[in-house]
């Protein structure tokens, strides 16, 4: 064999070398991509996740105040009707406005 095909076979074996130190790094780098695709997604998961409930305490919020706001406007027209009744009785009933005691005798 000659130094020329000595020389070969030798760049031959270390571009192989090179080739099966490559094939790992790039299997390496695959799985640690791999690991961190998916621990993004379940960290988006865990964030929709969260969002969901959030979104549902927000809406149930909401219901409690429109409920509240509902209570409190009954509220309000039952007093200004108990309102209206007083001052319908304290004058009598009449429209003309009855007996007051600032009226002329």
């Amino acid at each position: 064999m000659s130094d020329q095909d000595a020389r070969v076979i030798n760049e031959v074996r270390t571009f192989r070398a090179e080739i099966k130190e490559r094939e790992a790094k790039l299997t390496m780098a695959r799985a640690e991509q791999e690991r961190l695709v998916a621990e993004r997604a379940a960290k988006r998961d865990q964030i929709r996740s969260q969002l969901a409930e959030r979104q549902q305490l927000l809406s149930s919020i909401k219901d409690q105040i429109a409920k509240i706001q509902a209570a409190e406007r009954a509220q309000q027209q039952r007093l200004a009707n108990q309102a209206e009744t007083r001052i319908s009785n304290d004058s009598g009933g009449s429209a003309s406005g009855g007996s007051r005691w600032w009226a002329s005798p």
